[in-house]
């Protein structure tokens, strides 16, 4: 609920009037509920009180102060008392210890406390229940008489409740009396004369009215009906002297015969508020009228109104030249212009490239968003669309050429999908030339999803010479399942290498002292080292051979390869031919030889030839074999490792 200036007016009057009916009347009484003697106009609650809908903006703290000056003629202004020490001015104290306090009218009593913020003032205290006139309701602040039971929130208003929960008092100065009598009147019917000077100037002496017969009490009050008017002033009253002395009213003594009174100014500007300047095409919102010399913050600013995509910042006399509150009103300050300054909205960049990378832009509105929307550079497999609101591309499309928006916006790259072109060697020729494929796809489909000419199968790729197998496709190596990760043209190579065969090994009739691995081959090629068996029955091995079932081939290292997974057997020796060599007693070379069977003992050893002179002894010699140098005796077993040539050697006795 809100109330107008005149409603708040009319209730004021009728508190008074109630007063006034019980026989006294306030002290101060000549005052009336004008905005300017209402002492703080400006909000305290902000937002959170609805008394901000009225006109002049005043709060329970205005009021309870407004009413404190009817009462006390004492203006507290603009002051907080929470924001204060003691000595809070003008003759109001502040008081924060409450424990023997006696509450007196006039006094102001402020709470700040969890349950929030309220002010009232004092009408009248027994010392047991205390009376307040004040701005409260269920509603929200508007005017109410109460005692601090017009919500849920304060429901006491005994001497020990106020002090319970009150955060403290402002005290009014001295009042010698609150409420007074009314004057004393001359006998019914009895007039007086009086004569009204404009006073102008300190010496004007030009009469407004005169030889006015005045009946005191009367409701015209003493101007005739008229109220004086002067270009540039407002009139303050009719006063006992041309400066200071008393202001005159209706409930003011009235002098029995001839009286002068004397008009009292106070010089004024109205000034003109625009919205903004008037070459921005500035529109008036409004005049005020404002006391030459004081502060602004005696009638206040109003309000600039709102512009999109702008925050208020000043009044201004023009393009330079603020003003504030708290500076002096000035004859010539006539128009003042609302400032703007343009607000900084945030522009959020998503590339929307699976990484979700966020970007963000301080953008002043009024501008272009420029840079902060340029174009990307193509990534890999894609190139960049255009800025959008929507990650799917469906929402609206933005760019360096937008005009900045009033408000913070997220934007998504959109990308398009790059086509690759896929070119192919097949790495062999058919009828003398190369033959070659190429097709197209979309950058992250597979290689099996390319679209064209001679496109291979990639997963069955046979040579036409039978020697080769498919090893893979080649720019790096890639298959028909892998994803497309160039995002520009390039080629495939196939790539072939020559068959490899599996060789295994048997031991055919004997036995393997150690297993021996199978072996890799390529086809085309030799055999190379070939492995050289050990026999557990001490059989020599021969050589390597295939078993066809017919014929048995033999190979050796430098033979063919031959085609195929294949097994080669081993072929072995049961005995082998040892030859003597020694020197006759004549000193001749002789030579006998013998054929040894594996495993048994050296059969027909010739007698070792003795010389005088001389130890003899036999050794064999066979560089190949690890018993080459060694001694030999008649009583050894025939191994395959030994060598097959046995000599006698001699040395000189000692």
């Amino acid at each position: 609920m809100s109330l107008s200036k005149s409603e708040i007016t009319e209730k004021i009057n009728g508190y008074i009037k109630c007063i006034e009916d019980s026989g006294k009347i306030y002290w101060n009484k000549g005052i009336v509920p004008d905005e300017t003697d209402w002492g703080l106009t400006a909000t305290k609650c902000g937002a959170s009180c609805t008394s901000n809908t009225f006109s002049t903006g005043i709060q329970c703290n205005g009021f309870a102060r407004f009413i404190a000056y009817l009462l006390t003629g004492t203006k507290l202004g603009n002051v907080y008392g929470e924001n204060h020490n003691d000595d809070v001015g003008g003759g109001w104290i502040k008081k924060s210890n409450l424990d023997n306090y006696i509450f007196c009218p006039g006094d102001v009593v402020e709470v700040n406390d969890s349950r929030g913020e309220h002010s009232a003032v004092v009408i009248s205290s027994d010392g047991i229940n205390v009376q307040f006139l004040e701005l409260w309701s269920s509603e929200g602040c508007q005017v109410a008489h109460g005692d601090f039971n017009g919500g849920a929130t304060w429901t006491d208003s005994t001497v020990t409740g106020i002090k319970s929960f009150a955060s403290h008092v402002i005290k009014c100065p001295s009042i010698e009396k609150v409420f007074v009598e009314p004057p004393e009147l001359p006998p019914d019917g009895t007039t007086s004369t009086i004569d009204l000077y404009r006073n102008h100037t300190s010496t004007d002496a030009v009469l407004y009215k005169n030889d006015l017969e005045y009946t005191p009490g009367s409701a015209d009050m003493i101007s005739g009906g008229e109220v004086p008017t002067r270009t540039g002033y407002r009139f303050l009253g009719w006063y006992t002297a041309r400066t200071g002395g008393t202001k005159v009213t209706k409930y003011s003594d009235i002098p029995e015969g001839t009286a002068a009174l004397y008009a009292q100014w106070v010089e004024t500007v109205t000034v003109s508020f625009y919205n903004d300047l008037a070459s921005n095409g500035g529109k008036l919102i409004g005049t005020r009228t404002y006391e030459v010399g004081k502060k602004y913050s005696t009638v206040g600013f109003p309000s600039p109104g709102t512009r999109v995509g702008y925050t208020f910042d000043k009044w201004y006399t023009a393009t330079g030249g603020y003003v504030e509150t708290w500076s002096d009103v000035t004859k010539t300050r006539t128009a003042l212009y609302a400032h703007w300054n343009a607000n900084t909205y945030t522009v959020t960049l998503k590339n929307n490239d699976g990484t979700n990378i966020s970007e963000n832009h301080n953008i002043q509105f009024g501008g272009k968003y420029g840079d902060a929307l340029a174009a990307l550079d193509d990534r890999c497999g894609y190139s960049f669309v255009e800025w959008n609101t929507k990650a799917d591309g469906t929402g609206t499309v933005y760019n360096e050429n937008s005009n900045a928006e009033a408000k913070n916006i997220t934007l998504h790259a959109i990308w398009e999908v790059k086509k690759v072109e896929v070119n192919y060697k097949y790495g062999y020729e058919v009828n003398g030339e190369e033959k070659t494929g190429s097709g197209e796809v979309d950058y992250g489909d597979t290689y099996g999803d390319v679209v064209g000419t001679n496109v291979p199968d990639m997963d069955n790729m046979v040579h036409p010479d039978g020697s080769y197998d498919f090893v893979g496709w080649y720019h790096d190596k890639v298959e028909e399942n892998d994803t497309v990760v160039m995002d520009a043209e390039h080629t495939l190579t196939a790539k072939w290498e020559k068959k490899k065969y599996k060789v295994s090994f048997s031991a055919g009739n004997g036995e393997f002292m150690d297993p021996i691995p199978d072996m890799e081959v390529t086809h085309g090629d030799t055999y190379g080292v070939l492995p050289v068996p050990r026999s557990n029955d001490l059989r020599k091995f021969n050589y390597w051979y295939y078993d066809d079932g017919e014929n048995n081939t033999a190979y050796g290292e430098e033979s063919q390869v031959k085609e195929g997974d294949h097994t080669l057997t081993a072929s072995w020796s049961s005995y082998m031919y040892v030859r003597f060599l020694y020197e006759d007693s004549n000193g001749n070379e002789c030579s006998a030889g013998r054929s040894q069977i594996y495993g048994n003992l050296y059969r027909d050893v010739p007698e070792l030839p003795e010389k005088e002179g001389y130890d003899a002894m036999w050794v064999f010699l066979g560089e190949d074999s690890p018993y080459n140098g060694t001694p030999f005796t008649p009583r050894m077993m025939v191994h395959p490792d030994h060598p097959d040539v046995i000599c006698a050697v001699y040395a000189l006795k000692p």
